[in-house]
């Protein structure tokens, strides 16, 4: 058995090359998300993400910083499918590290972790004009 190492940004990703029964896929984004999401605080948006491979890999978001996403009741939620989805909300209730904010899809299994560009979401107010 082999190993590969490469260093691609912030991840290292090891590529096992096995000679046994099992022939292990490293993770591979079938659906990686757009680098610029803007929408308004009346529609929301949802930001999907999915990756392919053997063992099926796990997809989860980061901050900027590195830390988990966690789900935030009634503005930020993440679904089954590993979407990411910014609830319509309140101006009142915009908030900087949620609204405008940078994020990254990340996907590991047994044999490395990949992650996706870096995904600035920015939410705004409607502008209604008035003639």
């Amino acid at each position: 058995m082999g190993f590969v190492v490469s260093v691609i940004g912030v991840f290292v990703v090891v590529i096992v090359v096995a000679n046994g029964e099992r022939n292990y896929v490293g993770p591979r984004f079938t659906v990686e998300p757009r680098g610029k999401v803007q929408f308004y605080n009346s529609t929301g948006a949802i930001v999907p993400c999915s990756a392919s491979g053997v063992p099926l890999p796990t997809v989860s978001w980061i901050r900027q910083d590195g830390s988990p996403v966690h789900e935030v009741p009634g503005l930020l939620q993440i679904r089954p499918d590993a979407s990411l989805v910014f609830a319509p909300f309140r101006p009142d209730d915009f908030r900087q590290d949620i609204h405008s904010a940078t994020y990254r899809c990340t996907a590991s299994n047994a044999v490395g972790i990949i992650g996706s560009r870096d995904v600035n979401i920015r939410a705004g107010g409607l502008l209604i004009f008035s003639l």
